[in-house]
């Protein structure tokens, strides 16, 4: 495998298309290379780590984008409770109520799977002493 700097930016391109989304076979046709060697690529555990480590860098920052914006949403939702037209208050009430009942159920899930995992943790301890 050669080793240049054209390689290594080919293969980045591949990986950043790749966790992008872009199949296979788009990703090669962009980046200018075989769909085999994008295959092979794939199975190369650094390069395997490069794409995923891309991908979640990129959802990283979409939740960014999404956290960042989520209080003025509510607050534009909250706002719409007290507007003139029933439908538009019946919406933004029901989307509200969704929406909460949604978040609790992620963070229980969230703590429950906190609790689990430490208790997993403690007794694989427990096991090794």
């Amino acid at each position: 495998m050669s080793t240049g700097r054209k390689s290594g930016s080919k293969r980045e391109q591949v990986a950043l298309q790749l966790a992008s989304g872009a199949t296979v076979r788009a990703t090669a046709a962009r980046c200018g290379v075989s769909e085999r060697t994008v295959h092979g690529w794939l199975k190369e555990a650094d390069f395997a780590a490069l794409v995923d480590e891309l991908r979640a860098a990129m959802l990283a920052r979409a939740m960014g984008v999404l956290m960042a914006n989520t209080t003025r949403a509510s607050r534009t939702l909250a706002k719409l409770l007290d507007h003139k037209n029933a439908r538009v208050r019946l919406s933004a009430a029901r989307t509200l109520l969704e929406q909460s009942t949604r978040l609790r159920e992620v963070v229980t899930f969230d703590e429950r799977l906190r609790a689990l995992e430490e208790a997993e943790a403690t007794r694989q301890r427990r096991r090794r002493e």
